[in-house]
């Protein structure tokens, strides 16, 4: 496509081939210094971003610190008044542009502008010397719910762009040619196309614009047609623009122009108009149009409306239409997470706040305990909002399904939200083995275990195991295997005045030989996580079956002298089963607690535990065996192997072992290398709690 604005000359070099530049003369009035001026256009590797400038006889590429994005398709025209070419929109690969530069001769300098035409491109433009303006016309343009040719006129002053509206305007088009002839004071167009037709107009016709020229007067007429989402909006969410706007096409139809008087629209805020028809005196031309254009941003839930109303010289030139939009709020949803808590502890308690399934973020949320005073804290970039140094003093143990409350109050654009979660306060409490140390084979014998909640710290006001299911699990641990079952706790016959909870389970016959029970608290049956609403160390004891005929010695129970021991500390247990003629089984469970440093000056109470199957002697009133020993933290579980052993071997004195009557017991430890690692004393001592039978 040749050059639109100047003729070829056959001896120039160096420009490359490009065709859809901009091109226009620059220089001041003295003739020997002017210039062609070209830039951009659509080269053979695609887009042109650079300046050339043209004396008659030689290109000169140009350089500049800043210049217009490489383009096709600007138009470009030169204002001796201020010695500026000045360049408007054109096509980039990302569409119509729709900028304003200027070249001074040596660098493009960009002018930010308020108001200018629409993004296009194949326009025209050239300079009017009797107005001392850049005139503008025509061109593929786009601007909401519009696209393609246009036929509207703008002017340029250097520092800003007016919507010009003449009585009379050729057909919309582009690619047209435009040129000032001085020596009449006309702007000359010919030719240009129109490719929304099929096929494309191609035109032909020569038109003029300035002043003094007649235009037949005509008839009025006008259509006015709605686009883009029409007069509903539909939902939208509050301080969110509706995804559209109503677009009102007002064309001039008949063969003279059209006179708009006024277009205005009624109503809140939310509706707001941007129109560029002509109006205060001037005129929309035969065979042109404007738009009024109506966004929607609703500031506030509920159903909106608005009217806009049309007034213009033409049959029907009174025209209204009701708008109308649903103002939504953002659902928000607000998500807090349970706790649980020793009585008169405390917590970190968070929740999490989402609008439209994303984090919300910077928001309010109000966290509280029992319909209670709370605290307000701001989310976080991931919409969590978090209550730091919790107290739940003065909150009895106890589960409360909806103790934790969580609440968002809104705003106008976003919908308030509020939840619960579950709160247990947990009682602290201690556990006892009452049940059978002996259990011959024709027998029943039972487990038994006595909760007790009247410890230092739990809570004074009782815990109803009626109304606060509470379960132990037992395991039952033999030589060869290891069973487990679930025993609900109840209240004991005088709970109103200890608090006593009891859980009591008939035993299967068992197989001849010794055994280790342990009961932990749980919080269901086949449960295997620890209780929450009460918590305890776990019961250890030992059990001792065996038939009725041949010897047997069962016993359990904290040893006095023993320097760990305290009464309400019952570790301590022991069983042994001796059959006259045969190996001698049995076993031995004993554990004490001690304060002791677990490493890097960590001191932690640890609970010992010393177990035995293994009796290798047994001679009247003692017995002897091996032993593997494991430290447990006493709060968190967690084992310190780096202190345990296996080997080591123990000797057992007991005298009184007679009836149900209190027995004595004297237990010596001592390490694979025969130094002691832990003594009772090898005298016997009276057991503080404990029970014998015994039919040697």
């Amino acid at each position: 496509m040749a050059c639109r604005c100047y003729s070829e000359d056959r001896e120039a070099r160096g420009a490359v081939h490009r065709r859809g530049n901009g091109t226009g003369r620059i220089g001041p009035k003295r003739a020997r210094r002017s210039r062609m001026v070209l830039f951009g256009g659509d080269g053979p590797n695609g887009l042109l971003g650079d300046t050339w400038t043209y004396d008659g006889s030689t290109w000169t590429q140009m350089k500049s610190a800043s210049s217009p994005t490489q383009r096709d398709g600007p138009a470009m025209a030169f204002d001796p008044a201020r010695g500026r070419a000045v360049l408007f929109g054109g096509h980039d690969s990302n569409g119509r542009l729709g900028d304003t530069w200027e070249w001074d001769g040596a660098n493009w300098t960009q002018i930010p502008v308020t108001v200018a035409p629409h993004t296009r491109f194949w326009e025209s433009l050239a300079f009017d010397t009797q107005r001392g303006k850049t005139i503008l016309f025509g061109g593929d343009h786009v601007q909401p719910n519009d696209l393609g040719e246009s036929n509207d006129t703008w002017e340029w002053d250097g520092a800003q762009w007016t919507h010009d509206f003449p009585a009379a305007a050729p057909p919309i088009r582009s690619g047209q040619s435009m040129a000032y002839d001085a020596t009449r004071g006309r702007m000359v167009i010919f030719g240009g196309w129109n490719a929304a037709t099929s096929p494309a107009t191609i035109y032909g016709d020569t038109w003029e614009l300035g002043n003094g020229i007649q235009t037949p007067p005509g008839t009025p007429s006008a259509t006015l047609n709605v686009f883009g989402l029409g007069t509903n909006f539909g939902s939208v969410n509050v301080g969110s623009a509706a995804d559209g706007v109503a677009a009102f096409m007002l064309s001039s139809s008949g063969t003279g122009p059209l006179a708009v008087n006024s277009i205005a629209l009624s109503g809140p805020s939310d509706f707001v108009l941007s129109t560029d028809c002509p109006m205060h005196g001037d005129p929309l031309p035969a065979g042109s149009y404007c738009m009024a254009i109506v966004s929607f941003t609703p500031t506030a839930a509920g159903t909106r409306t608005a009217g806009i109303a049309f007034s213009y010289n033409a049959p029907g030139g009174n025209q209204t239409f009701q708008l109308q939009g649903t103002g939504v709020v953002h659902p928000t949803t607000l998500t807090v997470s349970p706790a649980t808590a020793m009585f008169n502890g405390g917590a970190i308690i968070s929740a999490s706040l989402q609008v439209d399934g994303k984090p919300f973020a910077g928001q309010p949320v109000t966290l509280s305990l029992l319909n209670g005073p709370g605290s307000t804290t701001q989310t976080d970039s991931s919409g969590i909002a978090v209550w730091f140094g919790v107290s739940f003093a003065g909150i009895h143990a106890g589960t409360y399904p909806t103790g934790i409350q969580a609440r968002f109050a809104g705003s106008p654009a976003y919908a308030p939200s509020s939840t619960t979660a579950a709160l247990v306060i947990t009682q602290p409490v201690t556990t006892t083995y009452t049940g059978e140390f002996y259990v011959a084979d024709i027998t029943a014998g039972h487990v038994t275990i006595q909760v007790d909640q009247r410890t230092p710290a739990s809570d004074p006001q009782f815990i109803d195991y009626a109304q606060t299911p509470v379960w132990v699990r037992v395991t039952l641990v033999g030589a060869a295997a290891s069973s487990d079952f679930w025993v609900q706790v109840t209240d004991a016959s005088n709970w109103s005045t200890t608090g006593f909870g009891v859980a009591t389970a008939p035993l299967p016959a068992l197989a001849d030989g010794g055994y280790t029970v342990v009961a932990a608290l749980v919080d269901g049956p086949s449960s295997t996580s620890p209780g929450s609403a009460v918590s305890s160390d776990d019961t250890r004891t030992g059990l001792v079956s065996s038939p009725t005929k041949g010897g047997y010695l069962s016993a359990g129970g904290a040893i006095a002298t023993d320097p760990s021991t305290n009464t309400g500390d019952r570790h301590g247990y022991f069983s042994l089963q001796m059959k006259p003629g045969k190996p001698p089984v049995g076993n031995l469970v004993y554990s004490y607690r001690v304060r002791m440093d677990v490493g890097g000056g960590n001191l932690r109470d640890v609970d010992v535990w010393v177990t035995s199957t293994s009796i290798t002697t047994l001679n009247g009133n003692s017995a002897t065996g091996q032993f593997v020993v494991e430290y447990v933290d006493a709060l968190t579980g967690q084992r310190y192997t780096t202190f345990e052993f296996s080997g080591g071997t123990f000797k057992l004195t007991f005298v009184n072992a007679t009836g149900n009557s209190p027995a004595k017991f004297g237990l010596v430890l001592k390490h694979p290398d025969g130094t002691v690692f832990h003594s009772t004393g090898s005298a016997p001592s009276p057991v503080v709690v404990g029970r014998l039978v015994s039919t040697l």
